[in-house]
């Protein structure tokens, strides 16, 4: 609830942002990778929201992914929120990004918040930089 929250006062406080929505499953067009992630890593693993300490302050982030519906082919966004949430200003945003096939992973304390191809190589690691993230391809690291 208090992510819901937040990711509503940060959508209505933009007209910009009006025509995005929450993506969800039903938006993932790779339903054989999402469905053998699942079967590795859990039924209730949701492929654009994730929960961590992504920063490693010791506080709880999130991350969401959205979904503008304006144009004939849906775009995407995502979006990190780091603790406190009370400004509602994402510590990340990245507004150009197809995540059709891709989804947040986060493997616990320590881990970095991934965004990849579900069953593919293919991924980009966010690491903390100050109060942001960088993007880093993940066969670099």
């Amino acid at each position: 609830p208090a992510h819901r929250e937040v990711v509503t006062r940060w959508l209505a406080a933009s007209p910009r942002r009006a025509s995005l929505r929450v993506a969800t499953e039903s938006d993932c067009r790779n339903k054989d990778g999402l469905a053998e992630h699942r079967r590795e890593q859990g039924k209730s693993y949701q492929p654009y929201y994730a929960v961590g300490d992504f920063n490693r302050d010791g506080r709880e982030d999130f991350a969401v992914a959205f979904v503008g519906d304006r144009r004939r082919q849906s775009r995407f966004s995502f979006a990190v929120f780091n603790w406190p949430f009370r400004n509602s200003l994402p510590a990340y945003l990245d507004e150009n990004v197809d995540l059709r096939v891709m989804g947040f992973f986060y493997a616990g304390s320590g881990s970095n918040l991934l965004l990849g191809e579900f069953q593919s190589d293919y991924c980009v690691i966010l690491k903390p930089r100050g109060k942001s993230y960088r993007g880093t391809p993940c066969l670099e690291d």
